[in-house]
């Protein structure tokens, strides 16, 4: 038993009392506005397209129906709180700028999310680039440009990848405590697949005597419940065909572990025409020995000699920190790598699998999973460079390294379905205020991205 409650202790380690809070600070900053520029630099159009439901469901029932009461409803089987919300603060601006606002709001959640990792991720990371590249890989993933990049619509797998690490996290301030708990009520208000952070939520109960151990756990239980009950009673949602288990293999595959194969694009969303991949032997070899590289990172991190048993980020030297009283409490939990590879990796898989097998495998069902993999992959890096301090250790992530570097500039640019100028939402405005004339009466359709998805304003909205 002292056993597993060391195992959990390892997973929430306290993160530790940083030399140099304002560097800290810094870096956590300056890793959230590079994940903004970075999106923004390999999407510019997210600016003024709106993308599938973002248009045409969001914002369309926020500018019928009044924000508030919009917030309120169901679509395909669910909740959406937070996009809603966001939508709500785009109706309050000029239709024209509609765009714009929602763009900004989604921007300004990412960033913030990646800030909250760059440092949280101190706890399990020495080094200091691994903890950026972590945060970034909110912003550089291949498989974001499919259709994830920049909207809300998709933003659900990125607040439940931002709540893995809340969960992992025990503020030590009540005010603090309070707005993780309500940031979990958010976020599983907006997505059904917030249940995968219950296993995790619940671990979280047996860290007894720290602050902070219920609230985070209800607030997600609590949100799920609502969106169970009211899937059930209100909204009895979509019959959604999942993908047989040989093609989830293969996706998951391409798509998750995929992100990491050099030189090899993912394929087209949204073009069946598209010829299937056939790998050069080369790409099969460099795929190979990415594939030996991973493995001697992922397993090494379990087999090798012990990585880290300690605070990774600079400490002060007391073992013991003050509490908030002034006496002392617990030393410091410190983090184990295997611990965290491991349950970042299980995560993945779960998630993974049962989004495919349960609701098919586009390629947004992929961003969670890849997302938990490349942190679980950063944690075992830097714990292989700290137990194989020799070139044994570096060679295998840096042909790791390597591998992700070119797959990032190889996936820099979005799919270009997502990028189609015909379908600018200010121009496709100005176009509409042209349709209804000098008499604000009326309907009027404006395309948004892709060309299917229509938003019907009516004239009025379109003078403000």
């Amino acid at each position: 038993m002292t056993t597993l409650r060391l195992l959990i202790g390892s997973l929430f380690p306290d993160t530790p009392a940083a030399a140099s809070p304002r560097r800290e600070a810094l870096w956590a900053v300056v890793a959230g506005f590079a994940v903004v520029a970075l999106t923004v630099a390999r999407a510019p159009f997210i600016a003024d397209r709106f993308w599938a439901e973002d248009g045409s469901v969001f914002y369309q029932e926020a500018l019928r129906d009044g924000p508030l009461t919009s917030v309120g409803h169901w679509y395909a089987g669910y909740l959406h709180m937070i996009p809603r919300g966001i939508a709500a603060i785009a109706v309050v601006f000029p239709v024209r700028d509609a765009a714009a606002v929602i763009a900004i709001c989604v921007l300004a959640i990412l960033g913030t999310g990646a800030a909250f990792i760059e440092w949280r991720a101190g706890a399990y990371v020495k080094a200091r680039a691994l903890r950026v590249a972590i945060a970034l890989s909110v912003a550089l993933l291949p498989v974001l440009g499919q259709e994830a990049i920049g909207n809300a619509a998709n933003l659900q797998f990125f607040l439940v990848y931002f709540g893995f690490w809340l969960l992992l996290w025990f503020p030590r301030h009540t005010t603090t405590v309070l707005a993780v708990a309500v940031i979990l009520l958010l976020t599983s208000l907006s997505t059904l697949i917030a249940v995968f952070l219950v296993p995790l939520a619940l671990v979280r109960l047996v860290e007894r005597g720290r602050p902070g151990r219920w609230l985070p756990t209800l607030g997600l239980v609590a949100g799920l419940a609502v969106q169970v009950v009211g899937r059930r009673i209100v909204h009895p949602g979509r019959g959604i065909g999942g993908a047989p288990l040989s093609d989830t293999i293969s996706w998951f595959n391409t798509a998750v572990l995929g992100n990491l194969r050099p030189g090899t694009p993912l394929p087209a969303f949204g073009d069946p025409s598209a010829p299937p991949f056939e790998p050069s032997p080369v790409m099969v070899i460099g795929w190979l020995v990415v594939l030996a590289a991973l493995a001697v990172v992922l397993v090494g991190t379990f087999i090798g000699p012990s990585a880290t048993s300690r605070p990774t980020v600079a400490t002060k030297p007391a073992s013991r920190l003050p509490d908030a009283t002034g006496g002392s409490r617990a030393p410091v939990r410190a983090a184990s790598p295997r611990t965290f590879v491991a349950v970042a990796v299980a995560l993945a898989a779960v998630s993974g699998f049962a989004m495919a097998l349960a609701s098919g495998t586009a390629p947004r069902y992929a961003v969670l999973p890849s997302l938990l993999f490349a942190a679980a992959l950063g944690v075992a890096c830097d714990a292989t460079m700290v137990a194989r301090p020799t070139w044994r250790g570096w060679i295998p992530v840096g042909i790791v390294a390597t591998a992700v570097l070119a797959t990032v500039a190889t996936g820099w640019p979005p799919n270009a379905t997502r990028d189609q100028p015909a379908l600018s939402w200010s121009a496709s405005v100005d176009d509409a205020r042209a349709q209804c004339g000098d008499e604000p009466v009326g309907l009027v359709d404006i395309h948004s991205s892709p060309a299917t998805w229509v938003v019907v304003v009516q004239c009025a909205d379109l003078v403000r």
